[in-house]
Parts: structure tokens; sequence; C-alpha cells
């Protein structure tokens, strides 16, 4: 059975949002978890995802489909940031004394350089919401680093919808 990359975002940010737990309740165990499968989980995804769509397409293909070569600097830029968000949330959550996930070994939809991008557009925009959905269930020394990485996720966001429209 093959999953889509959609309705695996779709699954993270679903979950984030629909257990809130109380302020009194939080404690390490539960921001490691969060930190884990919100977090973790998905920037996990994205560099795989990143990591695979990069080494099939290059600058050459972008330039060809009528894209600025500068293109392919920011897609190498937002790589080299899902790589860095991974490196840091695996930190944290060991500082916790939490387990981080292991990497994702997934099959993207990377027929095309058009779903590259689309694929690209679904994970960031779904990124931005799972970090947003998620900063409410974070103790206030951690959500500082969670709004760091939120908004350089916004930023990637906001360059896939005007890339794409």
């Amino acid at each position: 059975m093959r999953i889509s990359v959609l309705s695996i975002a779709s699954a993270i940010a679903a979950t984030t949002i629909a257990v809130p737990m109380p302020l009194a309740k939080r404690d390490t165990a539960s921001d490691s978890g969060v930190l884990n499968y919100a977090a973790l989980t998905l920037e996990n995804l994205e560099d795989e995802f990143y990591n695979q769509g990069l080494a099939k397409y290059n600058e050459s293909n972008l330039k060809n489909a009528g894209f600025d070569t500068k293109i392919w600097d920011h897609f190498s830029h937002i790589n080299e940031h899902e790589a860095t968000h991974v490196t840091i949330l695996t930190s944290v959550i060991k500082s916790l004394n939490g387990s981080p996930v292991p990497a994702c070994k997934c099959k993207f939809p990377l027929d095309s350089l058009a779903s590259f991008l689309a694929v690209a557009q679904v994970l960031e925009n779904t990124s931005t919401s799972v970090y947003l959905g998620a900063a409410s269930e974070l103790r206030d020394d951690l959500l500082t680093a969670a709004a760091t990485i939120t908004t350089v996720e916004a930023r990637h966001s906001a360059f896939m919808n005007e890339l794409l429209g």
C-alpha cells in the first residue's frame, strides 16, 4: 500500500492539534513527545524529501523549466535548514532524556519537477502549521527555540507559495 506524502503530513498536523494538554500536566516527557512526534518526525520527513529531490533535480532542470538559477541556491539552503533542524531537535530531545525518533525512509513522488515542487509546497505549509499548533504545548524555555524554527519554516512556506502561486 502506497501512502502519499500529503497523507503523512496531514496526519502529523492533525495529531499535533488534536491532543492539547492542560498546562499543569506538562513535563519533560510531554515536551519530548511533542518535539519528537510533531517537530522531529516532520523535519526528518522534510530532510529526506529534499535529499532525494535535490539528488534527482539540479540547477539545469530548474533553468530548463523557466526558473531563475537563484532558485536552486534557495532549495540548497532549505535543504541545509532542514538538516540543521533535525540536529537541533535531536539534541534538545536527548537533553530532555528522550529518545529521538529515527530518520524516515520514504519514497516520494518525484516523477517530475512539478511533483517535486508541489510536494515541497505541501510540506512547507504543513510544517509551519504543525509548529504553530505545537507551540502551545511547550514550556516557555522551549518555546523560543521552536518559534525560531517556525519562522524559518514560514519563510520556506512563503518562498514556495510565491514560486508556485
